[in-house]
């Protein structure tokens, strides 16, 4: 229902600066604009109608709980422009430099905002703006705000449903400058001016991050790996997004210098002073280091290995003797197991093959390739009767007569010289007299000293049988000679008369 219809555009520019006389001093009621009492549910309102021109006619109109601007024509509150009767003291005011919500006491914009939003003046009063999305087709209203709280945080919550937002940042006021730094390219800094900010990368100030979960680290090339780090359970993860892999876990509660990487590169396991490249320290006794392979298929496999240009050397030192052991692959060609220092004990293997133990700097054995055995000291076997069984007597007068069917000869082993002899048995020879080692292509020292030992007791038995015979005879001849010197006796005696 319209009370001022029609109106010439001109007459009413008469109006308003008529009505603008009051205002430069108090407010006045210059004029007042009501329904038609006769008709019912009529608003005021009054249209601009651009008479002799074609186009829109605006119309301000009083509804019943808000004023409202638009088009001439729609509906009751369908206007471009609506103002709620409940709403605030100086709700929106345009001001030189910019629009104000809320402004109080002719608070305004300073140059170069555009837009100033005051909360209510309140110990709980939140200053918000919302931005909501009511295209969606299930009838949700999209929604995102920015609110600064009375505790001087602020908020950027978000939800596909207005009545349920989901507060996605939430910050302080108070927050350092430079807190979150975005380039050009498109990549973040925390904490980092932007003139020193990586432009490719994030880039974070010493300050605490938390994030909870997992962040997500993605490559722009598709191709690339995508990585992801974050906390799950009681352990902290980087894995391979792609893969599913877990290269990198860290158990929660795990001793301090774990795991500590110096600037020289030196890796520090329960040290955070590394004094080599990979150096483990524990003083609760349970240092150890264990390589294991688990295939299933049995094979042989390198499981470590040293490598050097040069010598190598690995070290056993007792602490609480000071004396250290050394493995060495030495410059000759030659493995050696030695105690350090000058004139000690060592083990040597040669590339050749010879094996040799050296004490105090002197030979004491020496293995060459040929199994030439050479000691300095002596050789002692073990003969105990305690670590014996099947102990049977001997017949010293058999074993001698195989000792002398036993043939004897001179010889030389093919891998010695030529002129190199030496005298003995075979061993084929040997083991089929005597039955005696486990291998008839070899004799133990053992045996064959029990096999010479036999035949020198053999020996004696026949020489003790001898020297009775002998003694027998003696005494008979004695008794001859004895008879002989009675008879020459008594033919003298004859010979006499």
């Amino acid at each position: 229902m319209k009370i001022l219809k029609r109106i010439p555009m001109r007459n009413l520019i008469v109006i308003l600066a008529f009505l603008s006389l009051g205002a430069a001093y108090s407010a006045r009621t210059m004029i007042e604009i009501g329904p038609v009492a006769t008709v019912t549910g009529s608003f005021p309102e009054i249209v601009f109608d651009r008479t002799g021109s074609t186009g829109i006619d605006w119309e301000f109109e009083a509804n019943q709980n808000f004023f409202e601007i638009g088009p001439e024509g729609e509906g009751s509150g369908d206007g471009n422009l609506k103002i709620d009767f409940n709403a605030n003291e100086d709700a929106l005011t345009l001001q030189q430099f910019g629009v104000v919500v809320n402004g109080q006491d002719n608070a305004g914009p300073v140059e170069g905002d555009e837009l100033t939003v005051f909360g209510a003046v309140t110990d709980s009063s939140t200053v918000a703006l919302a931005l909501v999305d009511r295209s969606d087709t299930a009838g949700n209203d999209d929604g995102l705000s920015i609110a600064i709280e009375s505790d001087d945080t602020f908020n950027l919550s978000g939800s596909a449903n207005e009545s349920t937002p989901n507060r996605i940042i939430q910050g302080s006021l108070a927050a350092p400058e430079d807190a979150i730094t975005i380039q050009p390219t498109g990549m973040v800094s925390l904490g980092v001016p932007f003139s020193k900010a990586d432009p490719f990368g994030l880039a974070i100030a010493p300050i605490k991050l938390r994030v909870p979960g997992s962040m997500f680290f993605d490559q722009k090339d598709p191709t690339d790996s995508s990585w992801l780090a974050g906390t799950s359970g009681d352990f902290f993860s980087v894995s391979d997004a792609t893969t599913g892999s877990i290269p990198f876990r860290l158990e929660r509660e795990a001793p301090t210098d774990s795991l500590h990487v110096t600037s020289n590169g030196n890796i520090g396991v329960g040290t955070s002073i590394p004094t080599n490249s990979l150096h483990v320290l524990r003083s609760n006794g349970s240092a150890r280091l264990l390589v294991e392979e688990t295939n299933a298929t049995p094979e042989f496999r390198t499981l470590a290995r040293l490598q050097n240009n040069g010598a190598s050397k690995l070290e056993m030192t007792n602490t609480d003797t000071g004396r250290t052991w050394s493995l060495v692959a030495d410059f000759n060609e030659t493995f050696q197991i030695r105690q350090n220092g000058p004139n000690t004990a060592n083990f040597a293997i040669r590339a050749d093959g010879t094996f040799s133990f050296n004490n105090l700097g002197q030979s004491a054995m020496a293995l060459n390739p040929q199994g030439n055995l050479r000691i300095s000291g002596v050789l002692t076997e073990g003969s105990d009767r305690n670590i014996k069984e099947n102990i049977e007597a001997v017949n010293p007068t058999d074993v001698l007569a195989k000792v002398v069917d036993l043939p004897l000869s001179t010889w030389n082993y093919i891998k010695d010289e030529s002129d190199t002899q030496h005298l003995g048995p075979m061993a084929q020879d040997f083991h089929a007299a005597f039955g005696l080692g486990d291998d008839e292509k070899k004799i133990a020292t053992l045996d064959t000293s029990g096999v010479a030992l036999a035949a020198i007791q053999g020996l004696n038995l026949e020489l003790k049988n001898r020297d009775e015979k002998i003694a027998e005879l003696e005494e008979a001849n004695q008794e001859l000679l004895d008879r002989m010197e009675r008879l020459e006796a008594m033919v003298e005696a004859l010979s006499n008369r």
